[in-house]
Protein backbone atom coordinates (compact mmCIF):
# COMPACT_ATOMS: atom_id res chain seq x y z
CA UNK A 1 0.00 0.00 0.00
CA UNK A 2 1.19 3.54 -0.80
CA UNK A 3 0.71 6.11 1.42
CA UNK A 4 1.64 9.79 0.30
CA UNK A 5 1.50 12.50 2.63
CA UNK A 6 1.30 16.37 1.55
CA UNK A 7 2.90 18.99 3.66
CA UNK A 8 2.33 22.61 2.91
CA UNK A 9 3.94 25.49 5.61
CA UNK A 10 5.46 28.81 5.10
CA UNK A 11 8.83 30.57 6.47
CA UNK A 12 8.08 33.79 5.35
CA UNK A 13 5.27 35.71 4.16
CA UNK A 14 6.54 35.60 0.38
CA UNK A 15 8.16 31.67 0.58
CA UNK A 16 6.23 28.92 1.12
CA UNK A 17 6.77 25.01 0.56
CA UNK A 18 4.87 22.43 -0.46
CA UNK A 19 6.34 19.08 -0.30
CA UNK A 20 5.00 15.06 0.05
CA UNK A 21 6.60 12.25 0.75
CA UNK A 22 5.12 8.62 0.29
CA UNK A 23 6.13 5.55 2.37
CA UNK A 24 4.76 1.69 0.95
CA UNK A 25 4.42 0.62 4.85
CA UNK A 26 1.14 2.68 6.54
CA UNK A 27 2.41 1.37 9.72
CA UNK A 28 6.08 3.19 9.70
CA UNK A 29 6.65 6.30 10.66
CA UNK A 30 8.21 8.46 8.20
CA UNK A 31 11.03 10.63 9.94
CA UNK A 32 12.75 12.40 7.35
CA UNK A 33 12.06 13.73 4.10
CA UNK A 34 14.27 15.04 1.22
CA UNK A 35 13.38 17.81 -1.04
CA UNK A 36 14.37 16.49 -4.94
CA UNK A 37 13.44 19.71 -7.02
CA UNK A 38 13.21 23.60 -5.78
CA UNK A 39 12.22 26.11 -8.32
CA UNK A 40 11.68 29.74 -7.71
CA UNK A 41 9.01 31.18 -10.42
CA UNK A 42 9.68 34.44 -9.91
CA UNK A 43 12.41 36.23 -7.97
CA UNK A 44 11.28 39.02 -7.95
CA UNK A 45 8.37 38.67 -6.21
CA UNK A 46 10.19 37.08 -3.42
CA UNK A 47 13.09 40.38 -3.06
CA UNK A 48 15.92 38.05 -4.84
CA UNK A 49 18.21 39.60 -7.26
CA UNK A 50 20.03 37.95 -9.96
CA UNK A 51 23.90 38.89 -10.19
CA UNK A 52 23.81 41.23 -12.59
CA UNK A 53 20.95 43.44 -10.87
CA UNK A 54 22.86 43.69 -7.43
CA UNK A 55 23.14 47.21 -5.68
CA UNK A 56 26.09 49.18 -5.90
CA UNK A 57 26.90 52.34 -4.09
CA UNK A 58 29.05 54.94 -4.45
CA UNK A 59 31.02 57.22 -3.77
CA UNK A 60 32.64 54.94 -0.90
CA UNK A 61 34.29 56.19 1.85
CA UNK A 62 32.13 59.50 0.88
CA UNK A 63 31.22 62.89 2.94
CA UNK A 64 28.11 63.50 1.74
CA UNK A 65 25.62 61.78 -0.97
CA UNK A 66 26.07 58.22 -1.44
CA UNK A 67 24.37 57.06 -5.63
CA UNK A 68 22.55 53.71 -5.37
CA UNK A 69 23.07 51.89 -8.31
CA UNK A 70 20.70 49.14 -9.63
CA UNK A 71 17.59 49.91 -7.80
CA UNK A 72 14.64 48.65 -10.01
CA UNK A 73 12.00 49.74 -7.71
CA UNK A 74 10.92 52.31 -4.78
CA UNK A 75 12.22 50.38 -1.67
CA UNK A 76 12.79 51.83 1.74
CA UNK A 77 16.50 51.94 3.70
CA UNK A 78 18.03 52.22 6.77
CA UNK A 79 21.01 53.21 7.79
CA UNK A 80 22.32 51.61 10.82
CA UNK A 81 25.54 51.89 13.42
CA UNK A 82 28.17 48.93 13.69
CA UNK A 83 25.70 48.46 17.09
CA UNK A 84 22.46 48.36 15.60
CA UNK A 85 21.16 51.62 16.47
CA UNK A 86 19.17 53.30 13.73
CA UNK A 87 20.18 56.61 12.29
CA UNK A 88 18.53 57.31 9.19
CA UNK A 89 15.38 55.68 7.39
CA UNK A 90 13.22 56.51 3.66
CA UNK A 91 12.89 55.63 0.62
CA UNK A 92 14.67 55.48 -2.89
CA UNK A 93 13.50 54.83 -6.45
CA UNK A 94 14.84 54.94 -10.02
CA UNK A 95 13.97 58.93 -10.00
CA UNK A 96 15.59 59.59 -6.34
CA UNK A 97 18.60 57.14 -5.88
CA UNK A 98 20.40 59.55 -3.47
CA UNK A 99 21.33 59.06 0.09
CA UNK A 100 22.52 62.37 2.31
CA UNK A 101 24.90 61.15 4.80
CA UNK A 102 26.44 64.32 5.48
CA UNK A 103 24.85 64.61 8.89
CA UNK A 104 26.47 62.05 10.43
CA UNK A 105 29.52 61.46 11.89
CA UNK A 106 32.66 59.77 10.60
CA UNK A 107 32.08 55.86 11.28
CA UNK A 108 31.65 52.64 9.25
CA UNK A 109 27.47 52.44 9.45
CA UNK A 110 25.11 49.50 8.04
CA UNK A 111 23.50 50.36 4.95
CA UNK A 112 19.81 48.16 4.84
CA UNK A 113 18.34 48.26 1.33
CA UNK A 114 15.28 46.15 0.64
CA UNK A 115 16.91 42.57 1.12
CA UNK A 116 20.54 44.19 0.30
CA UNK A 117 22.99 44.61 3.10
CA UNK A 118 25.45 47.18 2.52
CA UNK A 119 28.75 48.99 4.38
CA UNK A 120 29.25 52.84 4.13
CA UNK A 121 32.41 54.16 4.97
CA UNK A 122 31.27 57.88 6.13
CA UNK A 123 34.33 60.43 6.19
CA UNK A 124 35.00 64.30 7.17
CA UNK A 125 34.98 66.69 4.61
Amino acid sequence: MLLIKCFYFSIFERIQFYFQTSDFDPNTNVTEAGIDDFYIFNASELGLESPENKLQIYPNPTSSLIKIKGLSARVEYQVLTMQGELMMSDFVSLENNFIDVQELATGIYILRIGNSILKIIKQND
